[in-house]
């Protein structure tokens, strides 16, 4: 368990800090359990629970796990590299010699995904009342 000084146990108002932050950075950056991580904290499971439905606490989660993300990323084209010259696999490979390639000129790895935005989409039905002369 964690042992933080007094003033560092309690979150500040809107603030995510104390053994809430030790909890959550727990979770996020060594893949504990929620009751794992809030023991570990000091904590009870349900305050972790009850926080994570605070919007700042849900946006301090984001931001962690686009961290970690992040992290993880950076050492994407060290592992390809070697996927590229040790790997047993002709196909796998050859991904990484494309993965490669696309990442070095600036395409990422081919697998995006287009979305459109700005498009609703609405279930129901459309009643159309005008005269049958009018367009």
């Amino acid at each position: 368990m964690t042992m933080l000084p007094a003033e560092q146990q309690r979150s500040k108002p809107r603030r995510v800090s104390g053994r809430l932050k030790v909890a959550l950075d727990a979770i996020v950056h060594q893949a504990l359990e929620m009751d794992a991580a809030a023991k570990q904290a000091g904590i009870t499971t349900r305050a972790v629970r009850q926080a994570l439905q605070k919007p700042w606490v849900m946006g301090y989660m984001r931001e962690q796990k686009a961290l970690l993300v992040q992290e993880l990323a950076a050492s994407n084209p060290h592992h390809l590299r070697t996927l590229r010259g040790a790997s047993p696999n002709q196909m796998v490979r050859l991904g990484a010699v494309r993965a490669i390639e696309d990442i070095a000129e600036g395409r990422g790895t081919g697998t995006n995904v287009n979305v459109a935005v700005g498009v609703h989409v609405q279930a129901g039905f459309i009643l159309d009342l005008r005269e049958d002369d009018q367009p």
